[in-house]
């Protein structure tokens, strides 16, 4: 686990750069402060997915896919953002509830990219991100490496 500015990563647990989502959705956001090569990648998410979206996996976190862009070589890594050696609490809304369509499940996610995509050069300028689960894409994060402000 990586401490960055008072933030676990991983951790799955709303943060002061967790993004909001209105409705169901997916977000990301980066982090504020221009990282070097020699600190951690942070992103963090939230989401809130519909009960027929999480009913559709064994766990809602653990199905949530980031996506980790090199832009100068357009390589691209994915990874699931649970990056835990434990399995994630699974979720089931029960489809006989009369309240099925409106329910919800939310939860927030905050992880290093350079631990979920390893592979991912320490010598980037310049990484793209965005997650997708099931037909759920979030926006795509822009984040620059070592660029002043």
């Amino acid at each position: 686990m990586t401490l960055h500015r008072a933030v676990n990563l991983p951790s799955y647990e709303r943060c002061p750069a967790s993004p909001g989502v209105s409705g169901t959705g997916l977000a990301l956001a980066r982090d504020e402060a221009h990282p070097t090569s020699d600190e951690a990648l942070p992103i963090f998410g939230t989401f809130v997915l519909g009960a027929a979206l999480v009913n559709r996996f064994r766990s809602a976190i653990g199905a949530i896919r980031v996506v980790v862009v090199e832009a100068s070589t357009h390589r691209a890594w994915s990874a699931s953002c649970w990056d835990s050696p434990y399995e994630p609490a699974t979720m089931h809304v029960d489809e006989d509830d009369p309240y099925f369509e409106r329910r919800t499940v939310g939860g927030w996610f905050n992880v290093d990219l350079y631990a979920i995509a390893p592979e991912l050069p320490r010598t980037a300028k310049r990484v793209l991100a965005y997650a997708f689960v099931g037909e759920l894409v979030s926006n795509v994060v822009d984040i620059r490496i070592g660029a002043g402000p």
